[in-house]
Parts: structure tokens; C-alpha cells; sequence
């Protein structure tokens, strides 16, 4: 036994050692496969910060260069684990890094210390208290009495950084940034963000803003209204317009729907309504419509909404501010509008509501490629005299429909718009018409009344300003000093 022990411990440094390589080599494969499991995100440089939590409305828009800087630190030494466990989304903090007003990273971290980066979707495990959830959670609550923030937005970086910032919850903080920041808002700060003018962007991004406005107009007056997300279904191109325009017009109609935390207290006026879902819906889109105007590649520059209760041809000429004036006298107007010229869209035929009557295709065979049409509108008042008639044509090539005459011996059928100075109509003396058109209008000495004229005369004035409406003519036929008959044309020859 003694030769046995002998030789048992004559060979012991041999056997320590080999078991001290085993260690190593274990410790070195462990070590291997963690290093294989860990990760790191990409270092990112940034200026700005903007910080949700949970599900609370609160959040925190923008904070000094030490506190960006102390959470770029946290970001660019995270240690990361992939896991099969799953995010506390409600105590998980949302970070989101800015650089010259550009998203440049950003991630979600629970309490539990689990993480996902922005824009993807695996989940991490934070090794080695990497990123101080502490720290974080102290840095958001700060905001919420800090005297360098005005309702969770920092004011230190003065109203370009402020402006920065709502634009990024549009951009990309959308709908989630930007139903916080409303219902952070107080009503003044409310009143301004409505009147603010919209930024040029895309077509989506104008709708946004749009729809952002649209519930900071909704809520004024009320914190106990808050919408905790919103949804456009789509977003409708309704025509195109570039009459007399150095560049093209376009209208668009967003349909979007918005989640109340509770639908019982809304105030559902108008065409508002709640849908199967729960979600706020407006069944008057018509009155969201953007018109827009190319301001460069893929952006567009808003001119405004058109009002939703006249017609989309009023609308566009009320916004488009270097519209020659005479533009407006080129129009019969009561409860709908005719003007002369290039038609928006569908109109005359699908922007307002009244009775269209089966219109007459004329036979116009000296003007190929483009199909003639006649319309007669009744008296505009129940037992009333008189008609409106207009002519119109469809060029076959681009399907634009424009009207090249109209005339009307109805006594409430007005030129002009309603209120201008040219508000004359049928009925209406010879003195009050040479009133209205001071200096404008000529005698055409050379007409005589015919049988198949469309209404008796004794008289005709003529008004063609020749600035800009050179080929069109406003005719006012007079009989025993009243006006009998208004006609308005384009020479096409």
C-alpha cells in the first residue's frame, strides 16, 4: 500500500496541472460562448432627447447637453444578452435620440432590466447594470417639476429646439409622441399649436398635423378628454388643379379615427360619431381636406383647408392669394357656384348638393377632342321665374372639364360672390348695375334682340377687363331699364 500512496503522490504535480488546463479551457469556452451571446448596438452620436413611460401620458420632450450626454453614455456602453423573456411594457421607458432633428437611435429598458433597440424586435438582457434604469426614471420625473420645463417640454434650448421637437413627434414619435404632447398642453399652449402654419413635408406628414390640430381643437377647454392612439386609414387624392397656376394644386382627404381612454366623455356633435371598435370617427372628411402645393421632392407646402360647406372652386380661390381679382366676377353664385373656366375635379357635379339636371350633349363638330354639354338649373326659390343654363365641354385627352358659358334670367342667381361689390342680378336697375361696375362696363351698340335670344333686351353692357380675363365676357342685357338676362362666355376662337 505504502509503494501504492508512493506513486500516487510522486505523479501529483503532473496531475495538478492537467487539471488546471481543463479549468482554463472550460473557463475559456464559457467565456467564448457568452462573448458569442453578448452584443453591443452601434455607438450614436446625439443632441436631443425625448422620453415616454408606460402607458402614462406624461413625457419628456428635450433636456440639457449633460443629461444627453449622460444617457448617450448609458446607450453607447450597453453590454446586451439576447433573451427569450419579455418587455414590462408598463414600466418600460422609451428613449429616443435626436442629432440635428434627425432620429438617430433610440430603445425601450423595463425594470427588470430587459431592452429592445429602436426598429427591432428581438429583446436583450442589460449586462452588468450597463444602463442605470434609476437614473432614467429620475431624469423623466424630473420634467414634471423642473422650472426648465413648460409642461414636459424643455425650454432651455429656446423655440427652435422646441419646434425640433414637436416636429419629431409627427415624424416619428407619431401617434404615440404626439397625443402625449397634446394632452400635456395647456389651453393657451393648445390655442398656439392650432394656429401655428403647417410644415412642409409629405402628404402624410401634413396629415398629421393636421390631425394633431385637429384634437388639440377637440380637447380646449377640457383635461378630462385624452386620446391614447390614432389611426389614418387612408388618405384620398380628390383632384388636381393647375389652372392659371405656375404649378400644380392638389386636394386630399385623410380618413383617420382616434381611441379615447373613455368614450363616455366625449361630446359627439355634428358627424361625429363612435365606431364598433370604440374609436372616434368624423363622418365629415370633407372638412380635414388638405390642399397642397409641390415644395420639392416628394414635400409639399399646405395652402390651407378648404371650407367644407362651399364649393371645393370657392374654396381654392379663397386660398390661392395671388388669384387675379377678376377671376371673381366670372361667376354665378346661390346655393352653388359657376365659374368660368377649368373646373376642379368633379366640379360643378360632385361638390355640393342639389339636384343636377340630365345634361344635353351638343354636336360641336369643329371642336374634335372634346365632348359639349348643356345644363338647365331651374328658379333657385320654390315658385320662383327664371333658369340658369350652362355649357360645358370634357377634353378627351386629360378628362378636364371646363365651362365656356352660362347665362340666367333667375332673379336669385347673383354675379360674383356673395357680398362682394359685384353682387348684381336680374331685376336689379341700370343704375345699380353702372354702380357696381364703375368705368367697366361698354355699350355694345351692335346687338339687337332675335327671337331665339334667351331673354328680351333693349340694351346690352359689356364687362371684359383685359388684364387678364381678355376672352372672357360678362353681358348684361337690360329691358325698360332692368336687368333681364346675365351671360358669361369664353371666345374659344
Amino acid at each position: 500500500m505504502k509503494k501504492r500512496a508512493d506513486s500516487i503522490f510522486k505523479n501529483k504535480p503532473a496531475r495538478i496541472s492537467a487539471f488546471v488546463v481543463f479549468i482554463f479551457l472550460v473557463a475559456a469556452l464559457v467565456s467564448l460562448g457568452a462573448c458569442a451571446m453578448q452584443e453591443n448596438p452601434e455607438p450614436l452620436d446625439a443632441d436631443q432627447v425625448n422620453i415616454f413611460y408606460g402607458v402614462s401620458s406624461w413625457a419628456m420632450f428635450g433636456a440639457d447637453e449633460a443629461i444627453v450626454a449622460q444617457l448617450v453614455e448609458m446607450y453607447n456602453n450597453l453590454e446586451l444578452q439576447k433573451t427569450e423573456d419579455e418587455l414590462d411594457f408598463l414600466t418600460a421607458f422609451a428613449i429616443t435620440f435626436y442629432k440635428d432633428d434627425e432620429t438617430v437611435g433610440g430603445l425601450v429598458v423595463d425594470e427588470n432590466g430587459l431592452c429592445r433597440l429602436a426598429g427591432a424586435d428581438t429583446v436583450y438582457k442589460i449586462l452588468f447594470d450597463s444602463l442605470d434604469y434609476g437614473a432614467v426614471r429620475a431624469i423623466y420625473e424630473n420634467s414634471m417639476d423642473s422650472p426648465d420645463y413648460v409642461d414636459g417640454i424643455y425650454q432651455g434650448g429656446g423655440s427652435a429646439a422646441v419646434d425640433a421637437l414637436v416636429n419629431n413627434v409627427f415624424e416619428v414619435d407619431w401617434p404615440r409622441g404626439m397625443l402625449a404632447l397634446i394632452a400635456q398642453m395647456s389651453d393657451t399652449q393648445k390655442k398656439a399649436f392650432i394656429a401655428q402654419p403647417v410644415k412642409d413635408g409629405t402628404v402624410e406628414y401634413i396629415a398629421r398635423q393636421i390631425i394633431g390640430q385637429w384634437i388639440a381643437s377637440y380637447t380646449y377647454g377640457s383635461d378630462q378628454i385624452t386620446f391614447i392612439d390614432a389611426e389614418i386609414s387612408d388618405i384620398t387624392l380628390v383632384a388636381t388643379y393647375d389652372e392659371n397656376s405656375s404649378t400644380p394644386l392638389y386636394l386630399y382627404e385623410p380618413q383617420f379615427r382616434l381611441l379615447p381612454d373613455d368614450p363616455d366623455k366625449l361630446t359627439l356633435a355634428g358627424a361625429l360619431s363612435i365606431d364598433d371598435d370604440g374609436w372616434l370617427v368624423d363622418g365629415n372628411e370633407r372638412r380635414n381636406r388638405m390642399l397642397l402645393t409641390p415644395a420639392g421632392d416628394n414635400s409639399y407646402h399646405y395652402l390651407g383647408t378648404p371650407e367644407f360647406d362651399i364649393p371645393v372652386n370657392t374654396a381654392i380661390r379663397e386660398l390661392i392669394v395671388d388669384e387675379p381679382e377678376q377671376a371673381w366676377d366670372f361667376t354665378l353664385s346661390h346655393d352653388f357656384m359657376f365659374i368660368l373656366g377649368r373646373q376642379f375635379g368633379d366640379y360643378p357635379w360632385g361638390d355640393y348638393d342639389m339636384d343636377i339636371p340630365d345634361p344635353q350633349k351638343i354636336d360641336q363638330s369643329d371642336m374634335p377632342g372634346m365632348d359639349f354639354y348643356q345644363a338647365t338649373f331651374g328658379p333657385r326659390v320654390d315658385g320662383g321665374a327664371g333658369e340658369t343654363v350652362i355649357v360645358y365641354y370634357t377634353v378627351a385627352e386629360s378628362g378636364y372639364t371646363f365651362i365656356q358659358s352660362m347665362h340666367t334670367t333667375d332673379p336669385y342667381v347673383s354675379t360674383g360672390i356673395n357680398g362682394d361689390s359685384h353682387h348684381i342680378q336680374t331685376g336689379k336697375s341700370e343704375k345699380e348695375l353702372l354702380a357696381a361696375y364703375p368705368d367697366a362696363l361698354i355699350e355694345n351698340r351692335n346687338m339687337v334682340y332675335g327671337p331665339y335670344d334667351f331673354c328680351p333686351y333693349d340694351k346690352v353692357y359689356e364687362y371684359a377687363p383685359t388684364s387678364y380675363y381678355g376672352q372672357q365676357v360678362i353681358r348684361f342685357y337690360l329691358n325698360g331699364g332692368k336687368i333681364s338676362g346675365i351671360e358669361m362666355f369664353i371666345v374659344l376662337d
